[in-house]
């Protein structure tokens, strides 16, 4: 299947949107099925019959990295290039999320029960086939669409985005590049349950969800419109050099750990619950070419952030290699420039994996997915007789 889709795709790029709705309906599934392949390669190898698959094995890994990655990356940089602020028309933004998810439940005229599941680096491809998972689970529904995430696609911002805010301010002092939302700490779970206060929310891990009883669940979303649960595993594997190799084994552990997610919340009462992330990511199972990497490495100093797909800092200066976007051409408060290595470019960092990254602009980092799940009133299965021919 990845072959044959390879072998036919067309990834010309007109415009902005057209990159978007390319990905969103064709594209993705070429990232999906190479995910899908090499995460069943790796366990026939662990079956010591990785002599048979190890032609095979190259021939994926070339084909993705030159004849997708790279290309995909170069013509959507094409149209990174020529934006002047990071709207794209065609899709939702990641920071109006709750204007365009939440609000309408928690207004007080129709006010109802929302759960919010944030799985960090669950990049659109991944919840497009979670979207048939949860429909195979008897009693719900669930369909996805595209969101464009904030800009660098990183944790501390893409997480601020998510909650209810009027304004997202990084400070990039000291390098730790903290999120404000509406001047408050965005950081860790007790910080954003003080901000979701407002609107009669609260923010809890997925571990600690888990851990409850039937009862004790029930009688914790009793007290809360709206409850955001931060799930990671994807991300926590991923972005750590040591563990890297093991980024589509995480996938598929996610799968399993949210449907868990989903079946606890459905049981304490839940009927409306969205599916999102952070930011999405790239990832290749081979290791990085040199070519990969920019040599020209940004100036470094006390006030500047070096990530391996972004820079973040004050007047920082124009560079073929990277796309230059001001805070406020990103709709960011705060007084920075960042800059974003051009395709599917890294920057080297001492000490960090390079396979797995994200930050960056590419369709596979900046698309995450908004998954609508409802409980059904009726089973969707029920018995039936059987007749032997």
């Amino acid at each position: 299947n990845f072959l044959d889709r390879l072998d036919t795709v067309d990834l010309t790029i007109e415009t902005p949107s057209d990159g978007i709705q390319g990905y969103t309906q064709k594209w993705f599934k070429i990232d999906q099925l190479y995910r899908k392949y090499m995460f069943h390669a790796s366990k026939s190898m662990a079956s010591q019959a990785h002599d048979l698959l190890d032609k095979l094995n190259n021939k994926i890994e070339d084909l993705y990295t030159n004849d997708f990655l790279l290309k995909l990356g170069d013509n959507w940089q094409v149209q990174v290039d020529q934006l002047d602020h990071w709207l794209i028309p065609s899709v939702k933004k990641q920071w109006e999320f709750y204007y365009d998810y939440l609000r309408l439940y928690v207004e007080a005229n129709r006010r109802k029960k929302i759960y919010v599941v944030i799985s960090d680096a669950l990049r659109y491809e991944i919840g497009e086939e979670l979207v048939g998972l949860i429909r195979n689970e008897d009693r719900y529904d669930a369909d996805v669409e595209a969101m464009l995430s904030t800009l660098p696609s990183y944790t501390q911002l893409g997480m601020a985005a998510l909650l209810p805010h009027e304004t997202l301010r990084i400070d990039p002092s000291n390098g730790k590049n903290v999120v404000y939302v509406d001047d408050k700490d965005s950081r860790g779970t007790k910080n954003r349950s003080q901000i979701l206060e407002q609107i009669n929310g609260v923010a809890i891990q997925a571990e600690d969800l888990l851990k409850l009883t039937t009862p004790e669940s029930r009688d914790f979303v009793k007290l809360y419109d709206v409850v955001y649960v931060y799930h990671n595993v994807i991300d926590n594997i991923g972005d750590k050099r040591a563990t890297e190799n093991e980024t589509f084994d995480a996938v598929e552990r996610a799968f399993s750990e949210i449907l868990d997610i989903i079946r606890k919340l459905t049981n304490a009462n839940a009927n409306n619950i969205l599916i999102t992330a952070d930011h999405g990511f790239l990832y290749q199972q081979s290791k990085i070419e040199e070519s990969d990497y920019i040599s020209d490495q940004p100036r470094r100093a006390d006030d500047i952030t070096i990530d391996r797909r972004f820079v973040i800092g004050k007047t920082l200066d124009e560079h073929p290699s990277y796309k230059k976007f001001t805070a406020s051409q990103l709709g960011i408060a705060g007084e920075f420039d960042v800059q974003i290595p051009k395709s599917i470019n890294r920057l080297r960092q001492s000490g960090s994996g390079s396979r797995y990254v994200h930050g960056g602009a590419s369709l596979q980092e900046i698309l995450v997915p908004v998954l609508v799940v409802n409980k059904k009133r009726e089973s969707d299965t029920r018995k039936v007789k059987v007749s032997i021919i």
